[in-house]
């Protein structure tokens, strides 16, 4: 029995252990009892005999206490009880014969094992136990030849009913510690490991990778801003997150793959057989499976690259965790000039509307719906609430105008997206979503600005942010209109679509608003 095939298996050897030890203790009580038994009754025949075999017993016994038991007991618990049971009966049968056969005071020792076994051994060797005293006292029965039918039935039978009322016990001692074990490894608000259930099937897949000479690789994550969930919603709706994180990681889980609780809001997956691309792979897969709900920050470790021990790898899978979750906290930071400018151009705009604000979560949510993971999403909701901060250089008359703007108002207003994207481009590692700023006005059809791009030329995030903004444009009132309800404004989305705007961020958006996008009218040709 391996570790994986029983990952409490330390524990079942020190039950067995102390029940090995307490059988050796009545072993010698017993043979203290045939010594008196035998001083008492020099006169019966073969006295010399049997007292050597108690002698033998005695020194069978020692031996046994002496023997490294705990490494001869991992992984051979039906073996070893089976050939002590077989010991134990071999001695007392012969300890019969020899005192007068089946009349010996001797026989009921027979007994003691089919007893002992009961209390202490699993089901199977229980009943191997039963079996070989039956065997054993039957054989007595028929070597002797003075015992009546009846008797000899009736005593087999009781020995054998007896048997089965101890691998009834021992089966259900069996289930009630498989039951325990069961609990002392699972989490008990979750149901996935815990992690004393994940460190021991790590350690086994960890073993199985340096026998096989095969890769595992680990995985770390835990939930972003959890305390804030329960410390807003309460603690049932972050036990119900929890909850809804393993499931959907399970759910998710290949062959090879085991997850785990650590604790809190920290949970790790083993991945067997696979090297850190893979893994790394897997964790932006599950991270976008999480990103319905909650963000998540993973670290991966794999065997043999980043160490080879349970240890080592947690450590580095543990320190890539928080390397990423301090990049995302120290990101908003970096940035918060910037959103303080972005909300300084709505307040100039005059449309009493936090409209960078809510451009960010509307690309957010359509980039999420677009199966987007976790860290691009962050992504495009700061550069979807960035968006307009090029609009700082743009004079108030232009931006405050009710009427429509003359051919050189336009073109000040069209140079805001590359003004923009240069100042966040200013910033380190910024340049990817500069990138994004600046072709957030770009259409399908090619008659966007500031580059007059095409269709996939445009990137993505540009594509779901221009929908984000015209979708919140038309929803929220201007000085110069009232505000579109949210089907008007989805069906000028989608009237536009393929021209003006990308067909499936606007089929996205419409998932996102609670909208069947089978409701709406088809682009005009």
């Amino acid at each position: 029995m391996s570790r994986a095939e029983h990952p409490d298996n330390d524990a079942l050897v020190a039950f067995h252990l102390r029940n090995i030890r307490a059988g050796c203790v009545i072993s010698l009580t017993f043979c203290a009892l045939y010594i008196w038994y035998l001083a008492v009754t020099p006169e019966d025949p073969n006295r010399l005999i049997i007292f050597g075999l108690v002698i033998l017993a005695i020194v069978a016994t020692v031996i046994m206490l002496l023997l490294p038991l705990e490494r001869l007991l991992h992984g051979r618990f039906e073996l070893f009880f089976t050939c002590w049971t077989i010991g134990l009966v071999t001695l007392i049968s012969l300890s019969v014969a020899l005192d007068g056969g089946a009349d010996s005071p001797f026989m009921i020792v027979v007994f003691v094992p089919v007893g002992f076994s009961a209390l202490s051994y699993p089901m199977r060797p229980a009943l191997t136990s039963g079996a070989i005293a039956v065997g054993a006292y039957l054989a007595i029965v028929a070597i002797d030849g003075g015992v009546p039918y009846p008797t000899a039935v009736f005593t087999a039978a009781t020995l054998a009913g007896f048997t089965l009322l101890g691998a009834w016990q021992a089966s259900n001692s069996d289930r009630h510690r498989g039951a325990m074990a069961q609990a002392s490894r699972t989490d008990v608000l979750t149901g996935c490991l815990n992690r004393r259930g994940f460190e021991h099937r790590m350690t086994d897949a960890l073993d199985t990778a340096k026998r096989d000479n095969e890769p595992v690789s680990l995985i770390l994550f835990d939930l972003d801003d959890f305390k804030e969930v329960n410390d807003v919603h309460g603690h049932a709706a972050g036990d119900d997150l929890l909850c809804w994180v393993v499931r959907r990681v399970e759910a998710s889980l290949r062959d090879g793959e085991i997850l785990g609780r650590l604790g809190g809001d920290e949970f790790a997956v083993v991945i067997a057989g696979a090297r850190h691309a893979r893994a790394a792979r897997r964790a932006e897969e599950l991270e976008a499976a999480l990103a319905e709900r909650v963000h998540a920050s993973f670290g991966v470790a794999a065997y043999p690259d980043d160490g080879a021990t349970d240890d080592a790898l947690h450590h580095v899978a543990d320190a890539e965790l928080y390397r990423v979750k301090r990049a995302r906290e120290a990101r908003p930071r970096e940035l918060g000039w910037a959103a303080a400018l972005a909300q300084a151009v709505d307040l100039r705009m005059a449309g009493g509307h936090d409209h960078s604000a809510a451009v960010g979560d509307l690309a957010a949510r359509i980039a999420t719906q677009l199966g987007w993971g976790a860290d691009d999403v962050a992504a495009v909701r700061l550069a979807a609430t960035l968006h307009d901060v090029g609009k700082a250089a743009v004079p108030d008359a232009i931006l405050r105008k009710p009427g429509r703007l003359d051919p050189e108002e336009v073109r000040i207003v069209r140079a805001h997206p590359p003004i923009g994207a240069d100042m966040v481009g200013r910033i380190p590692g910024m340049e990817r979503i500069a990138q994004w700023i600046r072709c957030s006005h770009e259409r399908p059809d090619g008659h966007g600005y500031p580059l007059g791009l095409h269709g996939p030329e445009i990137p993505e995030a540009s594509r779901i942010i221009h929908v984000a903004d015209a979708f919140d444009a038309m929803t929220s009132d201007l000085p110069y209109r009232e505000a579109l309800s949210t089907e008007r404004a989805l069906e000028e989305l989608q009237r536009c679509a393929g021209t003006q705007f990308d067909p499936d961020c606007v089929h996205a958006l419409a998932e996102v608003v609670g909208v069947d996008p089978a409701t709406l009218a088809a682009p005009a040709a």
